[in-house]
């Protein structure tokens, strides 16, 4: 658990941070990138993707103790890693022609729809998506803290 988390804590309870006890939430994107793509356009689009991280902020909670008092503590951290890449060689045949692949980690269920409907995020989808691929297919995952 973050420091943030922990201040969270001791104001709200154990019971109100649950969340925390995942791990985080994995989206997993398959793409099958047209034949004929601009080269440089697949470049940028890898580019901008990757530079999403830092951008793309978590989820924020209130708490108000009172009317008068409204403070914000950070519960997440948004997206913290994302990367794009192709099938292996020794897989290649099981992937029903999607060729592309882009793995994101974000701290929270929630930062699923932050990252979704982030302006730098919605610009990248503008500008690259139809040009690029001809289908893809989204899965988010929630994933258990393993000890």
């Amino acid at each position: 658990m973050n420091f943030p988390a922990r201040s969270l804590q001791k104001k709200l309870g154990t019971a109100a941070l649950h969340v925390h006890d995942r791990s985080g939430l994995i989206k997993a994107v398959l793409f099958r990138v047209r034949e004929q793509h601009d080269a440089e356009l697949f470049e940028y689009w890898r580019t901008q993707v990757h530079g999403l991280v830092g951008i793309v902020p978590g989820t924020y909670l209130t708490f108000s103790a009172s009317p008068a008092a409204r403070n914000s503590f950070s519960t997440s951290k948004g997206l913290k890693y994302v990367d794009v890449g192709s099938p292996i060689p020794e897989t290649a045949d099981r992937t029903k022609g999607f060729n592309v692949s882009l793995v994101a980690v974000l701290d929270t269920a929630a930062d699923a729809i932050v990252y979704a409907t982030h302006p730098a995020h919605e610009k990248i989808i503008q500008e690259c998506r139809d040009k690029l691929f001809e289908d893809l297919l989204i899965c988010d995952m929630e994933f258990a803290q393993r000890t």
